[in-house]
């Protein structure tokens, strides 16, 4: 090599072949320096240098399984085959392989959706919050600790979300006491329950109770929506959720804030208790 750069020995046509095949230079650019350096290659071109590739590689397991794999294609299956990717991923892998163009068509996301990676152990835990006699008289129960975030809210509850009028996001979910109705056509002051001086005043907006009643007395009194229904359900919620919230760095909180009545009721019950 070093007797190619000093120029006392002259490549062979075949050296000079194989520098081109190799690293896909051009042979005019290599001999008189004229004219692009690089050739551009057709996409079969591209194929077969891969496929050339893989199989001069006794490493590349994985890739000789896909071309065998790909060789069972017919004319209309490249067209219309699928790309799947998995092992492994969440939103942040996911997010990235689209950032950097991948052609993939379908993630399949098992193990980081059924348990948090950060958190693989639900804590979610039944807790009593209220109390109904034989005449239907409603006692609020509440449990009390030492830290804080296991502190429950008291009483039996409805939630709302309420969404802009103007822009159709939504602006926070609200917490009451079971029998409270929220009216939507009048301004309403909204307040963190954990920091009641963080407050806001929201207006033209509308109200969505979130809950319905799935069984009563043991019967199913619920349409069952199909699958293409749930996905397209859960898609049209997470986009009235504003960008801010969504992002992955630094997102915005998104608030579930108690009524008045609710955190009146809640706080009755510390100061008794506590």
């Amino acid at each position: 090599m070093a007797g190619y750069e000093t120029g006392r020995r002259n490549p062979s046509s075949s050296v000079v072949n194989n520098i081109c095949k190799e690293f896909h230079v051009s042979e005019t650019w290599l001999r008189t320096g004229s004219g692009e350096m690089f050739l551009e290659l057709s996409r079969s071109d591209e194929i077969a240098a891969f496929v050339d590739g893989v199989l001069h590689d006794e490493s590349a397991d994985f890739k000789r399984r896909l071309i065998a794999a790909l060789s069972h294609l017919d004319a209309a299956g490249w067209e219309t085959c699928t790309i799947s990717a998995s092992n492994s991923l969440d939103e942040k892998l996911i997010r990235n392989l689209l950032l950097q163009g991948a052609k993939i068509d379908a993630f399949g996301v098992g193990e980081r959706l059924i348990t948090a990676r950060s958190e693989p152990v639900f804590g979610g835990v039944y807790k009593l919050v209220a109390v109904e006699d034989e005449g239907g008289n409603i006692t609020p129960k509440i449990k009390i600790s030492e830290n804080v975030a296991k502190i429950t809210t008291p009483h039996y509850k409805k939630l709302y979300r309420f969404f802009g009028n103007d822009t159709g996001k939504a602006i926070a979910d609200y917490l009451t006491i079971h029998d409270e109705t929220v009216d939507d056509s009048r301004p309403l002051v909204i307040f963190d329950p954990d920091a009641t001086w963080k407050k806001k005043e929201v207006y033209d907006f509308t109200a969505k109770e979130l809950q319905v009643p799935v069984f009563r007395s043991g019967q199913l009194v619920y349409d069952l929506p199909s699958l293409p229904e749930i996905r397209r359900y859960c898609l049209e919620q997470v986009d009235t959720l504003w960008d801010e919230v969504k992002r992955f760095d630094n997102p915005h909180k998104y608030y579930v804030d108690l009524s008045q009545k609710l955190w009146d009721v809640k706080h009755g019950l510390l100061e008794k208790n506590g």
